[in-house]
């Protein structure tokens, strides 16, 4: 699969999912409003690249980075800043380390290294934070610092653009993942209640 199809195709999913009702059940007490406008920008800013220090820059970065802020602005009305911060640390730190691995020995990865890492990356954050707040500011900071860390030690690469295709891939894939993994949890630990309190 081409990079940059994933994305498109977690886009559509995620807009059915949020059409058919189940914003609830995976993204908490979210309003409506302000996915509509995140998607929008998104929407636009995917099209356009700005040049930042001779750097190509996509406008899913700047727009990510953006949100990246609000999460954690969020964060720290919420007093889980630190939380967020020290669990991003790690987390784009194992992003980086994957991403590294490709360089050394593509053996460790499969043939679509950025797949593998996103998919850690949601795992890990259902582990270490259920709030979905914190969940996607979590998934955002870390792939934005890991992938800004990997650039910043390894060098710019000629013709590649900071937020990417490959980019975009990663950030869909790992939030859906999470969110999907921690939604699962909440049911199956909702489920098990119900049936202990039936017994009971």
């Amino acid at each position: 699969m081409n990079p940059g199809i994933l994305s498109y195709l977690l886009l559509a999913i995620v807009i059915i999912l949020l059409a058919s009702g189940w914003k609830n059940t995976l993204l908490a007490n979210w309003p409506m409003k302000g996915w509509f406008v995140f998607l929008c920008g998104w929407a636009i800013l995917v099209q356009c690249q700005f040049t930042l220090h001779k750097i190509p820059v996509n406008g899913a970065f700047l727009w990510l980075s953006a949100a990246g802020l609000l999460f954690l602005g969020l964060a720290v009305r919420q007093s889980a800043s630190a939380q967020v911060l020290g669990y991003s640390a790690l987390l784009s730190s194992l992003y980086y380390l994957m991403k590294h691995l490709l360089l050394i020995d593509p053996v460790f990865l499969a043939q679509l290294p950025h797949m593998d890492a996103a998919l850690v990356l949601g795992l890990c954050s259902a582990v270490l934070v259920h709030d979905a707040t914190r969940q996607m500011g979590l998934i955002t900071i870390s792939v934005l610092a890991g992938e800004v860390l990997f650039y910043c030690w390894h060098g710019w690469p000629q013709h590649e653009v900071l937020g990417g295709l490959a980019f975009q891939d990663s950030w869909w894939l790992a939030c859906l993942s999470g969110r999907t993994l921690s939604a699962g949890a909440a049911a199956c630990l909702g489920m098990s209640y119900r049936k202990e309190e039936q017994n009971q």
